[in-house]
């Protein structure tokens, strides 16, 4: 009996499920819109990854300490 309960559920919830899957859809290539390496680490550490340092014109990194001469 839980089976055609089920079923008359899903059944009656058609379009809201597909709505649902759609939305979903849309966000995961949202998402996938990114580089590789912020996709995997969003799937095997459940989070986004930090933006990358900025950098100055000649492409040292703005936040390193300089040397002095």
């Amino acid at each position: 009996m839980l089976y055609r309960e089920e079923q008359a559920y899903i059944a009656a919830n058609k379009e809201n499920f597909e709505r649902l899957l759609e939305e979903d859809r849309q966000a995961m290539a949202k998402e996938m819109s990114g580089n590789a390496l912020g996709v995997v680490q969003s799937m095997f550490l459940g989070k986004q990854p930090e933006p990358p340092a900025p950098t100055t014109t000649d492409g040292a990194s703005a936040t390193a300490p300089e040397k002095q001469a």
